[in-house]
């Protein structure tokens, strides 16, 4: 019986699931290593022309140009658009902003333009939200409203205006102005007509309850007045241009309201 001779082989180890993962990133890498170069030097092209679209006062647009005529020339894969983008906005005719990229070297910007809807003091705007912008030069044809007070009342002076406005329209009579004090008191004044006072609270109200009993009055006569003062319990004080002393006058009584006579009263807020 012969021996059997064993035979012993050394079984092989299977390579770990991670190495050949590993390789093949490293092929990828080293790849993107050489290539990165050359592709960032064929999509970085220069930015050749820059696009302006939207209408535009000469004023918001010379700001918008003056901004955008550094852009040609400069990268056009590393701009950043919503730092443009931000950079316009911040420009003060410009309500909004958009920036597009147009392959291969071409940007699109789309401005849409603040449209004031009121003066606000002596050097600023109102929109129709009734934030303030501040564009420094007015066009010369821009006829507006005056309203003045403090900025953070200009959405408050906005919208009242808007009320108070709408009664005068219905009185026949024309608003020019609004003033807020740093009181928050209200003060309106009537084309060719008098400064009327409203006080801290109830304006249109006061306004309303004047208008509807004293408005013939202030058709007829309002370039002889100075100032009403609404700011009575019990009436009104009317300061006429020949300097007679204000009186407070009951507003239900037009002749005595004519007349610039009647009972003092205590004046409120």
């Amino acid at each position: 019986m012969g021996k059997q001779q064993a035979v012993l082989r050394t079984a092989r180890r299977p390579s770990p699931p991670w190495l050949g993962r590993t390789l093949w990133f490293t092929v990828v890498l080293a790849a993107l290593v050489l290539l990165l170069p050359p592709l960032q030097r064929w999509l970085d092209t220069p930015i050749e022309a820059v696009v302006l679209e939207g209408r535009l006062n000469p004023q918001a647009e010379a700001s918008v140009r003056e901004l955008l005529e550094t852009l040609p020339g400069t990268s056009f894969l590393w701009l950043s658009g919503r730092d443009l983008r931000h950079r316009l906005e911040h420009l003060p005719w410009v309500a909004s902003a958009q920036v597009r990229r147009q392959w291969p070297a071409r940007i699109l910007v789309s401005v849409e333009q603040q449209q004031p809807v009121a003066r606000w003091g002596d050097d600023g705007l109102l929109n129709a939200r009734g934030q303030v912008f501040r564009p420094g030069a007015f066009p010369a044809d821009l006829a507006l409203v005056r309203l003045s007070g403090p900025d953070s009342a200009s959405q408050q002076a906005l919208a009242g205006y808007q009320r108070l406005r709408a009664l005068a329209d219905g009185a026949g009579l024309r608003l020019t102005e609004l003033e807020v004090s740093s009181r928050r008191s209200w003060a309106v004044t009537l084309a060719e007509g008098p400064r009327i006072e409203l006080g801290r609270e109830q304006q249109s109200q006061r306004f309303e309850v004047l208008l509807r009993t004293f408005a013939a009055v202030l058709r007829d006569y309002r370039d002889r007045m100075v100032g009403i003062d609404l700011r009575y319990a019990n009436g009104f004080a009317v300061t006429w241009r020949q300097g007679q002393p204000s009186q407070a006058v009951p507003a239900v009584n037009k002749r005595t309201a004519r007349a610039g006579e009647g009972a003092t009263g205590k004046s409120i807020s």
